[in-house]
């Protein structure tokens, strides 16, 4: 009976301590007010999809596919286009606060902790850190690879910019990792912080 109470007492801390840590990633169980947007995919994912009718609801994509070219790399060399594809292999994955693999899922800066880390490159696990490492880059030069970085009203969020203004993401809880863009008057052209390079 102490057994089980003691358990269930450092079980309670545990989540209580899991919680706390949550919005100083921005990637916590925060509810997210997020716009309906267009979901897009790689080329390959946007072939197979329009194949295989029931691709689209098993891997929870929503609204209507667009498509969006990142074309594979042979090799992770750390090049921006590697960490961009690396990134955007991803979608689909279920968002898991903490995660940081492949195999269980991601929340938004274990993404591109990953990708970097999978491409060579050293960078912090959280957003707020992941915001100083690197070098600054303008909004108007950003390259396919640059971490982005956003100051939501939730907390830090970061992401992977792909090109065509937009960039790989884990959203939250309710979204799988997906593409989004960066069009004026969106949520996250809203609460854009910085961009960093971190390609070699």
């Amino acid at each position: 009976m102490h057994k089980n109470m003691r358990f269930l007492l450092k079980l309670g801390a545990f989540l209580l301590l899991c919680l706390s840590l949550a919005p100083m990633t921005g990637c916590g169980f925060q509810k997210q007010r997020l716009p309906k947007q267009h979901t897009y995919v790689t080329s390959a994912q946007y072939r197979y999809a329009t194949q295989n009718r029931h691709y689209r609801g098993h891997r929870g994509w929503g609204g209507q596919m667009q498509q969006l070219d990142i074309l594979p790399v042979s090799g992770r060399d750390g090049s921006g286009r590697s960490i961009a594809a690396t990134a955007a292999s991803q979608i689909g994955k279920p968002y898991v606060s903490g995660g940081i693999s492949p195999s269980h899922g991601f929340d938004c800066s274990g993404l591109v902790y990953w990708s970097c880390r999978t491409n060579g490159i050293a960078i912090p696990r959280m957003s707020i850190e992941q915001a100083s490492f690197g070098s600054k880059v303008s909004r108007n030069s950003l390259l396919p690879g640059d971490v982005l970085v956003f100051k939501t009203p939730r907390g830090y969020h970061s992401g992977i910019y792909v090109g065509n203004n937009s960039f790989v993401h884990s959203p939250n809880p309710r979204k799988r990792v997906r593409v989004e863009t960066l069009a004026a008057g969106t949520y996250y052209d809203k609460y854009y912080m910085t961009a960093r390079r971190v390609s070699r």
